[in-house]
């Protein structure tokens, strides 16, 4: 099991992985160090574009997969 889906994400755009990872980690920093700072505005601001961004890249994925799949 822990192949087959290792195989999936190898076999992935490696610039929409790159994005989601990155909008993930974006999305976590301000959720978490944001209000600390005392930065609650920009935090959401950003926490909110981090979905957006990683929404994009779950598509690119999805339809790339989808487009892969079908000549098999």
């Amino acid at each position: 099991m822990r192949s087959a889906i290792w195989s999936r994400i190898s076999n992935l755009e490696p610039k929409a992985v790159i994005l989601v990872l990155i909008t993930i980690t974006l999305f976590c920093a301000s959720v978490l160090i944001g209000p600390v700072l005392g930065w609650t505005k920009i935090a959401v601001d950003v926490a909110v574009g981090a979905i957006g961004i990683a929404a994009v890249g779950c598509i690119l994925i999805i339809f790339q997969s989808v487009r892969k799949s079908r000549f098999f």
